[in-house]
């Protein structure tokens, strides 16, 4: 396990979220992190803690994120992001989906209009980020049956390294 900064932001490069986890796999195509119980989380309204520990996947060339939050799915609807080895950056565009009790919910129309509005956002990227919603619901659909155990296993094995390393010597 690796650390890594996440670092989201708007569009006009206000900070949206901040946080940090360690990278547990970059295979060319998705930057699989963790992100252990109690880590500090800020975004542009409050800050807090990690309730749980989660995976978090960025995709490098998808226009949405996933996250796994405490009893529910969470996927942004992004900008593909950036590493640079050490930060993993994105630009938020406030489009969310939402997976609880095995229903989808599309989040943040309200905060995606003002938002397209007040930035002016360009007719492209309007298009792609709509596209995404469409692909991220794909995805949602052709997960393996056994991706919520592999999530899962992923994550009991992060939380029993992570112990390894936060344990004093």
């Amino acid at each position: 396990m690796k650390p890594v900064a996440i670092r989201a932001c708007k569009w006009d490069g206000a900070p949206c979220r901040t946080y940090d986890g360690y990278l547990l796999e970059d295979d060319g195509e998705r930057l699989i992190c963790y992100v252990p119980e109690g880590a500090p989380i800020t975004n542009h309204k409050r800050a807090w803690t990690a309730a749980r520990s989660g995976i978090h996947i960025y995709f490098r060339r998808q226009w949405f994120d996933f996250l796994e939050g405490r009893a529910y799915y969470y996927l942004d609807i992004i900008q593909p992001p950036t590493f640079d080895g050490h930060t993993i950056r994105y630009i938020d565009l406030d489009l969310d989906l939402i997976v609880i009790d095995n229903g989808v919910q599309l989040l943040d129309e309200d905060e995606w209009q003002a938002h397209r509005l007040k930035f002016n956002y360009p007719t492209r990227v309007v298009e792609r980020a709509w596209q995404a919603v469409a692909e991220a619901l794909d995805w949602l659909d052709a997960r393996p049956p056994t991706f919520e155990a592999e999530i899962d296993a992923m994550r009991v094995e992060a939380d029993r390294h992570y112990s390894r390393l936060a344990r004093p010597v």
